[in-house]
């Protein structure tokens, strides 16, 4: 069942002053795993998530190129789907702090690492999107 809201946090900016736009979604699909790594002596967390958007739940998305290109004003009511970007389970557009104060609090942030546009004839098309849980300054997944 679709019945998830997820808030996305696009990425815009070069990687020194990137900024980040919320983007909540609704009729949505998370599901999260926990896990360790610990390859070659080093610890670590091996937390994925797979977030499940239906086209029909994919109104104001532009592809990341087209995005890229958008000033503040063409940002408001659109958003993208790229590596670095960051998505929460639940409704988290309206908070005043920032990003990474959010982040420094803990709980299930995921860092977008994979999107796959599963495309298909049929009410089953939609945005395959894998996350993982360790943000570093300038996107991305350590």
């Amino acid at each position: 069942m679709l019945d998830d809201t997820v808030t996305l946090f696009c990425r815009f900016g070069p990687a020194r002053a990137e900024a980040f736009q919320p983007a909540v979604l609704r009729g949505v699909r998370i599901d999260g795993a926990a896990g360790a790594n610990s390859r070659a002596g080093h610890a670590g967390s091996a937390d994925r998530a797979l977030l499940f958007i239906p086209f029909s739940a994919a109104r104001g998305y532009v592809p990341p190129d087209e995005w890229a290109r958008l000033d503040a004003d063409g940002r408001a009511g659109h958003w993208t789907l790229q590596t670095g970007d960051i998505f929460a389970a639940g409704e988290h557009a309206d908070c005043a702090e920032s990003l990474a104060a959010r982040l420094g609090k803990g709980g299930a942030w995921y860092v977008v690492t994979t999107v796959d546009e599963k495309r298909a004839d049929s009410p089953l098309a939609h945005f395959a999107v894998g996350g993982g849980r360790t943000y570093r300054y300038g996107g991305g997944v350590s």
